[in-house]
Protein backbone atom coordinates (compact mmCIF):
# COMPACT_ATOMS: atom_id res chain seq x y z
CA UNK A 1 0.00 0.00 0.00
CA UNK A 2 2.86 2.39 0.84
CA UNK A 3 4.32 1.72 -2.61
CA UNK A 4 0.98 2.60 -4.19
CA UNK A 5 0.83 5.96 -2.42
CA UNK A 6 4.39 6.69 -3.44
CA UNK A 7 3.62 6.00 -7.09
CA UNK A 8 0.55 8.24 -6.98
CA UNK A 9 2.61 11.00 -5.36
CA UNK A 10 5.26 10.67 -8.04
CA UNK A 11 2.68 10.88 -10.81
CA UNK A 12 1.05 13.96 -9.31
CA UNK A 13 4.41 15.55 -8.64
CA UNK A 14 5.53 15.03 -12.24
CA UNK A 15 2.33 16.61 -13.51
CA UNK A 16 2.83 19.61 -11.22
CA UNK A 17 6.36 20.12 -12.53
CA UNK A 18 5.22 19.99 -16.14
CA UNK A 19 2.23 22.28 -15.68
CA UNK A 20 3.14 25.93 -16.40
CA UNK A 21 1.88 28.39 -13.81
CA UNK A 22 0.48 30.95 -16.24
CA UNK A 23 0.35 29.31 -19.66
CA UNK A 24 -2.63 26.99 -19.76
CA UNK A 25 -4.84 26.76 -22.84
CA UNK A 26 -7.61 28.46 -20.90
CA UNK A 27 -5.85 31.79 -20.39
CA UNK A 28 -2.61 32.09 -22.36
CA UNK A 29 -1.83 30.58 -25.74
CA UNK A 30 1.54 28.92 -26.39
CA UNK A 31 3.93 31.39 -28.03
CA UNK A 32 4.09 29.44 -31.28
CA UNK A 33 0.32 29.35 -31.59
CA UNK A 34 -0.04 33.01 -30.58
CA UNK A 35 2.40 34.01 -33.32
CA UNK A 36 0.22 32.55 -36.09
CA UNK A 37 -1.83 35.01 -38.14
CA UNK A 38 -5.29 34.58 -39.70
CA UNK A 39 -3.63 34.30 -43.12
CA UNK A 40 -1.39 31.47 -41.89
CA UNK A 41 -4.42 29.62 -40.56
CA UNK A 42 -6.25 30.28 -43.82
CA UNK A 43 -3.48 28.75 -45.94
CA UNK A 44 -3.30 25.65 -43.72
CA UNK A 45 -7.06 25.09 -43.36
CA UNK A 46 -8.45 22.10 -45.25
CA UNK A 47 -11.56 22.04 -47.42
CA UNK A 48 -12.88 18.47 -47.49
CA UNK A 49 -15.30 17.88 -50.37
CA UNK A 50 -16.36 14.25 -50.01
CA UNK A 51 -19.24 13.43 -52.41
CA UNK A 52 -20.41 10.65 -50.08
CA UNK A 53 -21.05 13.14 -47.25
CA UNK A 54 -23.92 15.65 -47.02
CA UNK A 55 -21.65 18.53 -45.93
CA UNK A 56 -18.59 20.20 -47.31
CA UNK A 57 -16.21 20.46 -44.33
CA UNK A 58 -13.78 23.29 -43.62
CA UNK A 59 -11.34 22.18 -40.90
CA UNK A 60 -8.37 23.67 -39.08
CA UNK A 61 -7.34 20.26 -37.69
CA UNK A 62 -4.11 20.21 -39.73
CA UNK A 63 -3.40 23.92 -39.35
CA UNK A 64 -1.45 23.37 -36.14
CA UNK A 65 -0.61 20.45 -33.91
CA UNK A 66 0.60 20.18 -30.37
CA UNK A 67 -0.49 19.67 -26.80
CA UNK A 68 -1.38 22.36 -24.28
CA UNK A 69 -1.52 21.96 -20.51
CA UNK A 70 -4.89 22.60 -18.89
CA UNK A 71 -5.77 23.14 -15.24
CA UNK A 72 -5.78 19.38 -14.56
CA UNK A 73 -4.93 17.67 -17.81
CA UNK A 74 -3.67 17.98 -21.34
CA UNK A 75 -5.34 19.31 -24.47
CA UNK A 76 -4.23 16.81 -27.11
CA UNK A 77 -5.78 18.74 -30.00
CA UNK A 78 -8.16 21.66 -30.42
CA UNK A 79 -9.54 22.71 -33.79
CA UNK A 80 -12.51 24.24 -35.60
CA UNK A 81 -14.92 22.97 -38.22
CA UNK A 82 -17.47 24.62 -40.47
CA UNK A 83 -19.92 22.23 -42.14
CA UNK A 84 -21.62 23.62 -45.23
CA UNK A 85 -24.82 21.77 -46.23
CA UNK A 86 -24.76 20.98 -49.93
CA UNK A 87 -28.46 21.47 -50.51
CA UNK A 88 -29.07 24.71 -48.62
CA UNK A 89 -25.67 26.28 -48.01
CA UNK A 90 -26.41 26.52 -44.30
CA UNK A 91 -23.31 26.42 -42.11
CA UNK A 92 -22.74 24.81 -38.70
CA UNK A 93 -19.69 25.75 -36.68
CA UNK A 94 -18.10 23.38 -34.18
CA UNK A 95 -15.19 23.44 -31.75
CA UNK A 96 -13.48 20.04 -31.39
CA UNK A 97 -11.40 19.30 -28.32
CA UNK A 98 -9.43 16.19 -27.35
CA UNK A 99 -8.36 16.06 -23.71
CA UNK A 100 -6.30 13.67 -21.59
CA UNK A 101 -6.33 13.67 -17.81
CA UNK A 102 -5.49 11.48 -14.83
CA UNK A 103 -7.80 10.13 -12.13
CA UNK A 104 -11.52 9.35 -12.04
CA UNK A 105 -13.53 9.66 -15.24
CA UNK A 106 -15.12 13.05 -15.73
CA UNK A 107 -18.84 13.34 -16.48
CA UNK A 108 -18.83 16.43 -18.69
CA UNK A 109 -22.32 17.50 -19.75
CA UNK A 110 -22.15 21.09 -21.10
CA UNK A 111 -19.86 23.96 -22.02
CA UNK A 112 -19.94 27.56 -20.77
CA UNK A 113 -18.57 30.59 -22.61
CA UNK A 114 -19.14 34.34 -22.82
CA UNK A 115 -20.54 35.91 -26.00
CA UNK A 116 -21.90 39.43 -26.50
CA UNK A 117 -21.07 40.09 -22.87
CA UNK A 118 -23.35 37.33 -21.54
CA UNK A 119 -22.69 33.85 -20.17
CA UNK A 120 -23.90 31.09 -22.52
CA UNK A 121 -24.37 27.39 -21.75
CA UNK A 122 -24.53 24.85 -24.56
CA UNK A 123 -25.01 21.07 -24.52
CA UNK A 124 -22.26 19.00 -26.09
CA UNK A 125 -22.74 17.68 -29.61
CA UNK A 126 -20.27 14.86 -28.91
CA UNK A 127 -18.86 13.59 -25.61
CA UNK A 128 -16.96 10.39 -26.43
CA UNK A 129 -14.73 8.57 -23.95
CA UNK A 130 -11.84 6.73 -25.56
CA UNK A 131 -9.99 3.74 -24.02
CA UNK A 132 -8.07 4.44 -20.81
CA UNK A 133 -4.31 3.94 -20.49
CA UNK A 134 -3.41 2.20 -17.25
CA UNK A 135 0.08 1.14 -16.08
CA UNK A 136 0.71 -2.62 -16.07
CA UNK A 137 1.38 -2.83 -12.34
CA UNK A 138 -0.31 -4.61 -9.44
CA UNK A 139 -0.65 -1.50 -7.28
CA UNK A 140 -3.53 0.96 -7.70
CA UNK A 141 -2.43 3.99 -9.69
CA UNK A 142 -4.21 6.67 -11.67
CA UNK A 143 -5.12 5.83 -15.26
CA UNK A 144 -4.85 8.28 -18.12
CA UNK A 145 -8.29 8.97 -19.59
CA UNK A 146 -9.12 10.45 -22.99
CA UNK A 147 -12.21 12.31 -24.17
CA UNK A 148 -13.32 13.94 -27.41
CA UNK A 149 -15.64 16.88 -26.73
CA UNK A 150 -17.46 18.84 -29.43
CA UNK A 151 -19.87 21.77 -29.21
CA UNK A 152 -21.65 24.04 -31.68
CA UNK A 153 -21.45 27.82 -31.75
CA UNK A 154 -23.46 30.21 -33.95
CA UNK A 155 -21.74 32.08 -36.75
CA UNK A 156 -22.18 35.33 -34.82
CA UNK A 157 -20.09 33.89 -31.98
CA UNK A 158 -17.40 32.59 -34.34
CA UNK A 159 -17.11 36.05 -35.89
CA UNK A 160 -16.97 37.62 -32.43
CA UNK A 161 -14.06 35.30 -31.59
CA UNK A 162 -12.27 36.27 -34.81
CA UNK A 163 -12.66 39.97 -34.04
CA UNK A 164 -10.68 39.48 -30.81
CA UNK A 165 -7.51 38.73 -32.78
CA UNK A 166 -4.54 40.93 -31.96
CA UNK A 167 -1.08 40.21 -33.43
CA UNK A 168 1.21 38.35 -31.00
CA UNK A 169 -1.44 38.40 -28.25
CA UNK A 170 -1.46 35.24 -26.12
CA UNK A 171 -5.01 35.85 -24.92
CA UNK A 172 -7.26 32.89 -25.79
CA UNK A 173 -11.02 32.88 -26.27
CA UNK A 174 -11.91 30.77 -23.25
CA UNK A 175 -14.61 28.22 -22.52
CA UNK A 176 -15.27 25.79 -19.69
CA UNK A 177 -16.43 22.18 -19.86
CA UNK A 178 -18.67 21.50 -16.87
CA UNK A 179 -18.31 18.25 -14.91
CA UNK A 180 -21.17 17.03 -12.71
CA UNK A 181 -18.81 16.60 -9.74
CA UNK A 182 -17.22 20.01 -10.16
CA UNK A 183 -14.01 18.82 -11.85
CA UNK A 184 -14.39 21.37 -14.64
CA UNK A 185 -11.95 21.85 -17.52
CA UNK A 186 -11.15 25.36 -18.76
CA UNK A 187 -9.60 25.69 -22.20
CA UNK A 188 -9.53 28.06 -25.16
CA UNK A 189 -8.79 28.69 -28.82
CA UNK A 190 -6.78 31.29 -30.75
CA UNK A 191 -8.90 34.08 -32.27
CA UNK A 192 -6.59 33.94 -35.30
CA UNK A 193 -7.78 30.37 -35.93
CA UNK A 194 -11.42 31.49 -36.05
CA UNK A 195 -10.45 34.36 -38.36
CA UNK A 196 -8.58 32.00 -40.71
CA UNK A 197 -11.50 29.57 -40.85
CA UNK A 198 -13.89 32.41 -41.70
CA UNK A 199 -11.59 33.72 -44.42
CA UNK A 200 -11.82 30.33 -46.14
CA UNK A 201 -15.60 30.20 -45.71
CA UNK A 202 -16.09 33.75 -47.00
CA UNK A 203 -13.92 32.99 -50.03
CA UNK A 204 -16.02 29.92 -50.83
CA UNK A 205 -19.23 31.89 -50.38
CA UNK A 206 -17.93 34.62 -52.69
CA UNK A 207 -17.00 32.09 -55.36
CA UNK A 208 -20.45 30.45 -55.14
CA UNK A 209 -22.19 33.83 -55.46
CA UNK A 210 -20.12 34.71 -58.53
CA UNK A 211 -20.98 31.38 -60.15
CA UNK A 212 -24.69 31.90 -59.51
CA UNK A 213 -24.52 35.46 -60.87
CA UNK A 214 -22.93 34.17 -64.08
CA UNK A 215 -25.80 31.74 -64.76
Amino acid sequence: MIASFRKIALLLGAAAVLLPATASAGDALPKRLASMTPIEFETKTQVIDDPLEPDLVISTEKAHRGSQWLNDGLADNIYLRAMVARGTGQVRFQIWHDIAYWGMRKDIYQVNYVASGALKSNPLAIAAHRPDECPFVDEVVYCRSHKTLVFDVPETVMREIAQQYQPQSRQAWSFRFKDRLGRDVTSGIAPAEAAGLLRVLDRLRSGTAQQQAAL
